[in-house]
């Protein structure tokens, strides 16, 4: 697992490095390297914070995936999950003696114990539809207190009437 790029809100910097990305051999997937490294970036934002894994669901190299959802949970970040492949598995071009198969169920327990969603992408419209789950806002209501602001503004209020009361009374030598 590593970074390509810190958290940006440069659009255009962030397309680039995703039209950069091309499939290298680590000598495996590791999963939860990548939830940790994720949450540690995210970790210092005081908004939500979601990661999206877009993989076959294997882990087969470095850090264990429980203790990897153990410090999501803690950094309250959630994880969903979009699995690529086939269920029987096959190879990739470019990727010498690899077998990607995808696993459901491992990606569906990584999305339920964060409270995250798990998609399947079988084509380019289900892809679509994923992100556009994961990324679709919510509108609410802000429940918001109002009165020590209303307070404030009548005590200013009330200290300009006084002001204008003496001045506008007050003889001036």
């Amino acid at each position: 697992a590593r970074i390509e790029k810190e958290l940006s809100t440069d659009k255009s910097k962030i397309k680039d490095v995703i039209d950069k990305l091309n499939t290298t051999v680590y000598g495996g997937t590791d999963l939860g390297g990548a939830i940790v490294g994720a949450s540690n970036i995210l970790s210092k934002s005081e908004k939500h914070k979601s990661i999206i894994m877009f993989t076959d669901g294997q882990s087969n190299i470095g850090l264990p995936l429980l203790d990897a959802l153990a410090f999501a949970k803690k950094e309250s970040i959630t994880v969903h999950t979009i699995g690529i492949g086939t269920r029987e598995g096959g190879f990739v071009e470019g990727v010498p003696s690899a077998q990607f198969q995808l696993d459901e169920g491992l990606l569906t327990k990584i999305a339920e114990e964060t409270n995250g969603r798990y998609f399947r992408a079988v084509d380019l419209e289900s892809l679509k539809s994923a992100y556009e789950s994961v990324i679709s806002v919510k509108i609410g209501t802000v429940k918001l207190r109002l009165s020590p602001y209303l307070l404030l503004i009548s005590l200013i209020l009330l200290f300009v009437e006084w002001g204008i009361v003496n001045i506008k009374y007050r003889t001036i030598p």
